[in-house]
């Protein structure tokens, strides 16, 4: 905190009275003489009527007591104020929309440890992994679409990042439907972003298949993301080959292969880039590039918080007047 005066140039006016006093006919300075009037009875009527300090001559024009209320009213006109500078930062953030899988697939157990009783679905660390993604990312808009056999925006875009992360935690395998529609899923995300800035938009797609539903080719939703300027980053969740998958009689496995190609050519045509998440740590890995992929920028604005301080001077110009009133002039006249 800073003590200043927000209009120091207005200290000038300090000098007025001096300037006044200096040219003043009473002044001994002065070219003219004034004349003056001597009575030997102002002494004797001045002890008569309890007056003190006159004299014959003419008293000075000078006052002290006057000269320090102007002097008390030019502070305040200058508005002595404490200052406190605060920093804000405001961030352009990125808007991300998550487009996640909830297709039947997603029940795969890839990602579980069978052994120690660890039975986490690639559902289940896709939440995990992508829910500190979501909180890492201050400052940006998230937004959430879902999809299986359609797609649904769960969520639409919003800097409340605790919202996003608690309706993907809510997200059930099947809720959407058994099959994959990639392509609806990424028009919706496109359809989401389109009117956000340009430059920070982008789509964070993750799947364990191929498109096996919808009527949006994915290939063509990806010309569509291109033409906006919005990046796609596809994430291939699981591994290629037999996987362990829950079924009503036990765990079998079932070979779940992902369409590859397909992901590549989605996001390298976007500017993007594909990832393979094979294990839980790869997809720690992929979240973490894309993080530094995606840095959201931020500017710093700085705000001056003052504290005016005149009416303390505007306090002592009054309490100095009517004192000056108190010795000028006698009160039980006044009261009368």
């Amino acid at each position: 905190m800073n003590f200043t005066f927000q209009y120091p140039e207005v200290a000038l006016l300090l000098i007025v009275p001096l300037i006044i006093y200096y040219f003043s006919p009473d002044n001994e300075n002065s070219k003219e003489a004034v004349p003056t009037i001597y009575n030997p009875n102002l002494i004797w009527l001045s002890k008569a009527f309890g007056r003190k300090n006159i004299s014959g001559r003419k008293l000075s024009k000078f006052n002290f007591v006057l000269f320090a209320i102007w002097c008390f009213l030019v502070l305040a006109l200058m508005h002595p104020q404490n200052t406190e500078t605060l920093k804000k930062q405001t961030t352009k953030g990125y808007d991300i929309m998550l487009v996640v899988d909830l297709s039947r697939s997603m029940l795969a157990l890839d990602f579980a440890d069978l052994n120690n009783n660890d039975n986490s679905n690639r559902l289940d660390i896709v939440k995990k992994v992508a829910n500190k993604f979501i909180k890492s990312r201050k400052g940006d808009r998230l937004g959430l679409v879902l999809f299986g056999n359609s797609a649904y925006l769960q969520t639409p875009l919003t800097s409340d990042i605790t919202s996003v992360a608690t309706m993907l935690n809510l997200a059930e395998i099947g809720m959407a439907g058994d099959a994959t529609a990639i392509g609806d899923a990424l028009g919706l995300a496109i359809k989401s972003l389109i009117k956000r800035p340009e430059g920070s938009r982008v789509i964070i797609l993750l799947t364990d298949g191929s498109n096996t539903a919808g009527s949006l080719n994915p290939v063509e939703s990806a010309r569509l993301a291109k033409s906006y300027g919005i990046k796609i980053y596809s994430i291939g969740v699981g591994k290629k080959g037999a996987v362990p998958y829950p079924t009503r009689i036990g765990i079998v496995y079932a070979k779940m292969d992902i369409d590859e190609n397909l992901l590549k050519k989605i996001s390298e045509d976007t500017g993007g880039a594909y990832f393979n998440a094979t294990d839980e740590d790869g997809l720690k890995d992929i979240y973490k590039k894309i993080d530094e992929l995606e840095k959201t920028e931020s500017e710093t604005s700085e705000f001056v918080i003052r504290t005016q301080l005149y009416r303390i001077p505007l306090t002592f110009a009054i309490i100095f007047f009517v004192w000056f009133l108190m010795r000028r002039y006698n009160w039980a006249i006044m009261f009368r």
